[in-house]
């Protein structure tokens, strides 16, 4: 898909990626609340392609997993 699609991971996207670093030695999570509520988030691989979908809440948080010592990519749609 083109422009505001969720499949489509070309140049016309209009998805933001977003990385995070885990610094701790043990796996953590994260609840994540931007100031405007996006239209879809995934996890990402670092060919910034969308893989396994999150959940969104009501307001519009999210949480992410991180393992130990990991980078997590994700795909924000707005």
């Amino acid at each position: 898909m083109g422009r505001g699609g969720h499949e489509g991971d070309g140049e016309a996207s209009t998805a933001w990626i977003v990385r995070f670093w885990n610094v701790a030695p043990t796996p953590t999570q994260a609840v994540i609340r931007l100031a405007q509520r996006p239209a879809a988030v995934f996890y990402a691989n670092l060919k910034e392609e969308a893989a396994e979908p999150i959940a969104l809440e009501q307001d519009g948080r999210f949480r992410i997993r991180a393992g130990a010592s990991a980078i997590v990519t994700l795909k924000l749609y707005r």
